[in-house]
């Protein structure tokens, strides 16, 4: 049976690489390990200086940022595992797979989302029905996506079919998402607001360069488009989970400044 009929593989699997576009690929793996390493070690000291009551959601960093590393560690070695040098070119030695990463979005995406909550003061009947819309849809979103990866190369309509019911699943997730950062979180002084705002939109195109990196076989059939899908998986994975987290963070901070909480005010005297 050829690769191109067997259920479950990624395109990845069907290409020979240049020395450069292997070593691309495994490079920006390791950045993205390197980049979530070192966040579990920023926050973990960024949440002394944060007010106890917004503390969660540094904690909750900390989680994303060691279930994150962990993840592209393992994908790291499977690219490795995978490929290896035949004198011209590096060919399949075995499959890469990537899987892996949905995953360690059942674990990370979640938390993600909830994680404002917790900086913007939401609570009580607010808090419980927006965890439930967000763990529920983001479960169905990386369900639909884990399912469609299994069929970029195998079957088109079905590869489509589980994308565009995993986007349909991200319409409500999106909504819920405005609403906790411009309706249901308590009040700030204007110039936290400008950094609220900023946030939500930088988290929305953080989570759209996840899309054009799914859609890559579409976009794509080339091993230049495994190098670029690769890229774009590690800009997003560092986008949306650690340079995110630090501005949530710098957020949590500003506010627990505006509370007096005397920490916070020292380490803002000091930043600036």
């Amino acid at each position: 049976m050829s690769l191109q009929n067997h259920p479950g593989i990624n395109y990845e699997n069907l290409f020979n690489y240049s020395t450069m576009q292997h070593d691309i690929v495994a490079h920006v793996l390791t950045l993205g390990f390197v980049a979530h390493a070192a966040g579990i070690v920023y926050f973990a000291f960024a949440q002394k200086d944060i007010h106890p009551r917004l503390r969660t959601a540094t904690i909750m960093s900390c989680f994303i940022m060691a279930a994150a590393a962990l993840n592209l560690f393992r994908q790291f070695s499977s690219w490795n595992d995978a490929f290896t040098w035949q004198g011209s070119a590096y060919v399949m030695e075995q499959t890469f797979s990537n899987g892996f990463r949905y995953f360690n979005w059942f674990i990370t995406l979640p938390l993600l989302l909830t994680q404002p909550m917790f900086v913007f003061g939401i609570k009580g009947k607010s808090f419980m029905r927006n965890t439930l819309i967000f763990v529920t849809a983001s479960a169905v979103m990386v369900l639909t996506g884990y399912i469609g990866q299994m069929y970029e190369v195998t079957n088109p309509f079905l590869y489509w079919l589980w994308f565009i019911l995993g986007s349909i699943a991200y319409v409500p997730l999106l909504v819920v998402l405005y609403r906790v950062y411009f309706v249901d979180r308590q009040k700030v002084p204007v110039h936290i607001e400008k950094l609220v705002k900023g946030l939500f939109y930088f988290q929305v195109a953080a989570w759209t360069i996840y899309l054009f990196a799914y859609l890559m076989p579409a976009l794509s059939f080339t091993p230049n488009g495994v190098v670029t899908r690769h890229l774009l998986y590690t800009i997003a994975d560092i986008s949306s989970k650690f340079i995110y987290g630090v501005w949530l963070s710098y957020i949590a901070l500003k506010i627990s400044a505006e509370k007096g909480y005397q920490p916070a005010v020292e380490k803002l005297t000091a930043l600036d």
